[in-house]
């Protein structure tokens, strides 16, 4: 009956025999087609007892319950809603794989896990309490946090159920189906927080804002709107616009609002009747349904007070304007430089003699009333304006239809487009002419005057140089006489005397002197000629070489230029220049002298390695008689460095310092090409 060899049942009963006890085992029957429990024991020894218990009805129902098992647990698994199911004790049983998808986590690392693993530390109690509470109202619904492996946490919401034995009524298990309803959450907080902000927003635009409904009530007004009217929102909310703001007992027919409520479309009026107080600019806008019905309209009042004074301000400043142009005879012009089209004004058609409407308005046009010699320069100042974006203004001369010459003053401003090309020049043109004769005949008459004015200077430092220095030689002669005659007649002191007398003679003869060259700069300067100023710097050295023998200096050369200058006073420029650093210098004098050029200049500087000079004193050492030291100290009458400046000024430049106290000193002077 039993599908079972001879050498089965052989070891079966050797078993049986060896430990007295009895075997039993489950086998199935083919032939019968059934299940059988088989009990095999030796009741008495050498024999044996097989008892057969037909288990098929047992079998075939685990099968049939694990068969559903299994299909419940495959339906659970692959289900689209995250499942899970936990046992009495709260421990996770089951764990499918849209939770999987949900969480991060697998089954194998969730499952037998007590079921708080899945919830937030910050929320347990609660969540406790709540699946406690789950555990007891089958599909209860209910939202409890989940924290994920990643550690995210998404709210999900809840629908259980309470699995029983059904003969002990004891809680087996618990599912559960979740519903992740995170994204939704967020999207209302951030819904909320727009919300907010449009209210905040809409309160803090200075328009009146309202919303007002079909029937002419206000929905909701903005702060600006309660403020100008004095109310609060529960006082307006409801209340017809008409009586609110226009203290109207019915609307008007032809307000914006109800000719929005006609036709459908935005209105705009300025001409509104609001009593707030001021001018103000008002629109209505249809607010439409999805079917495109108005249930509604926003109302904006921009208070345009400020702009109509501001209108009107501009309009009287206009007047103002336009009065001074035509007292003063200003002609105002505008070229626009793409097309190459000039407007001219009345008055700058009457400034330069041209019939009202004959002036062609081309650049060309402009330019034939121009005296020829003043082309030229106009052209340059047009072309410095466009290409280096300085300011135009120039004087030029234009004749007339009678032959006269007139003088012209012109100012403009350039505008540009974003790409920075010149776009438009608008501007200004006044006749000068007669302040031009004025000027012409005063500065004729000053030119007079100066001319006199250097003449009694020039005679004055002749004066000064002869009658002066003469006394002071005699002085000085029979000083050092005296103290020949008398040395041993004379006691120390008046040696001393003596000596003090000779050295003042000598200083004041020295200072005549540079005064004296101080004034000729200018009366007795020679003509400006072309001159290599290596040529200059080789007079200057073997003028000092004594002192730059008793000093041991060095002076070196850079690459020098030619110039047009006065040859001697540059000698006499580099002379005070360089015989400065050997003098203001407490080691061996290092002195360098080099120059570069530089748009219409040639810069020079000699830079040495002396004493310095303290910022404070920069302009001071350029001023007649100003030292910045005693004469025991360093010698001299403070008036080299004045003298230089005079003849930098003549040759057209300018002359400054760079300098570090205990660091050296480097002067810098200009002189023009031209």
């Amino acid at each position: 009956m039993l599908p079972t060899t001879e050498k089965y049942w052989i070891d079966i009963y050797g078993k049986v025999a060896l430990t007295g006890e009895s075997i039993e085992f489950e086998n199935y029957s083919s032939e019968l087609n059934s299940y059988f429990k088989v009990s095999v024991f030796s009741p008495k020894l050498g024999f044996f007892a097989v008892v057969l218990d037909n288990i098929t009805t047992r079998i075939l129902a685990e099968k049939e319950l694990q068969r559903t098992k299994d299909y419940l647990e495959n339906l659970i698994n692959y289900a689209n809603a995250p499942i899970i199911v936990w046992d009495s004790a709260t421990k996770i049983q089951l764990f499918n794989r849209a939770f999987e998808h949900l969480t991060g986590y697998t089954s194998f690392e969730i499952v037998g896990k007590p079921l708080d693993h899945l919830f937030p530390k910050e929320s347990l109690a609660n969540s406790n309490s709540e699946i406690q509470h789950a555990l007891s109202n089958n599909w209860e619904t209910i939202e409890i946090p989940i924290l994920c492996k990643n550690n995210d946490v998404r709210t999900v919401l809840w629908n259980s159920a309470n699995i029983y034995d059904p003969e002990s009524k004891k809680l087996i298990s618990t599912i559960a189906q979740g519903n992740d309803i995170t994204e939704r959450i967020r999207a209302e907080e951030s819904l909320k927080v727009s919300h907010q902000e449009w209210i905040e927003t809409f309160d803090l635009i200075p328009d009146l804002i309202a919303i007002i409904d079909n029937k002419h009530r206000i929905v909701k007004a903005n702060k600006s709107m309660l403020n100008k009217i004095n109310k609060s929102a529960n006082d307006v909310t409801g209340l017809q616009c008409y009586k609110c703001i226009h203290d109207d007992i019915k609307p008007h027919p032809l307000c914006p609002h109800s000719m929005m409520l006609k036709d459908g479309k935005q209105h705009v009026s300025d001409i509104c009747e609001i009593h707030l107080g001021g001018d103000f600019l008002v629109s209505v806008t249809p607010i439409l349904d999805t079917g495109g019905n108005i249930t509604g309209s926003v109302h904006v009042a921009h208070d345009i007070t400020g702009l109509k004074k501001a209108e009107k301000e501009l309009r009287e400043s206009r007047e103002k304007l336009d009065l001074a142009l035509d007292n003063g005879k200003v002609g105002v012009w505008e070229w626009d430089i793409a097309t190459n089209k000039i407007e001219w004004d009345e008055r700058m058609e009457d400034i330069f003699g041209v019939d009202t409407g004959t002036f062609e308005g081309n650049y060309e046009a402009f330019e034939k009333h121009i005296v020829e010699e003043d082309i030229t320069h106009t052209r340059k100042a047009l072309s410095n304006a466009l290409e280096l974006d300085t300011p135009f203004e120039t004087v030029y001369r234009i004749k007339l239809k009678n032959k006269e010459i007139k003088y012209i003053s012109a100012k403009a401003l350039l505008n540009r487009d974003p790409e920075g090309n010149p776009q438009k020049m608008r501007g200004v043109c006044f006749d000068i002419t007669k302040m031009k004769k004025g000027a012409e005949q005063a500065l004729f008459k000053l030119n007079e005057d100066l001319l006199r004015s250097n003449k009694e200077l020039e005679q004055f430092a002749y004066i000064a140089s002869h009658d002066l220095q003469e006394p002071l030689r005699m002085v000085s002669s029979f000083t050092q006489l005296l103290s020949l005659r008398y040395k041993d007649k004379l006691d120390n002191d008046a040696q001393e005397f003596i000596t003090f007398a000779v050295d003042g003679a000598l200083r004041m003869q020295n200072l005549i002197n540079d005064l004296l060259e101080y004034s000729r700069v200018e009366t007795k300067g020679k003509p400006l000629l072309a001159i290599d100023m290596h040529y200059v710097l080789g007079q200057t050295i073997n003028n000092l070489s004594l002192k730059i023998k008793e000093k041991n200096a060095l002076v070196t050369l850079g690459e020098l230029p030619s110039v047009i200058a006065d040859g001697g006073q540059m000698i006499q420029l580099f002379q005070n220049l360089i015989g400065n650093a050997l003098k203001f210098c407490k080691s061996l004098p290092i002195v360098h002298i080099s120059a570069i050029e530089e748009n219409d200049y040639f810069r020079f500087s000699v830079k040495d390695n002396g004493i310095g000079i303290e910022t404070q004193y920069y302009d001071r050492i350029f001023q007649i008689f100003q030292r910045l030291h005693t004469k025991e100290e360093f010698g001299g009458t403070g008036i080299g460095l004045a003298i230089c400046r005079r003849i930098v000024e003549r040759h057209g430049g300018k002359i400054w310092l760079e300098s570090k106290s205990g660091e050296g000193t480097t002067f810098y002077f200009t002189i023009k090409k031209k």
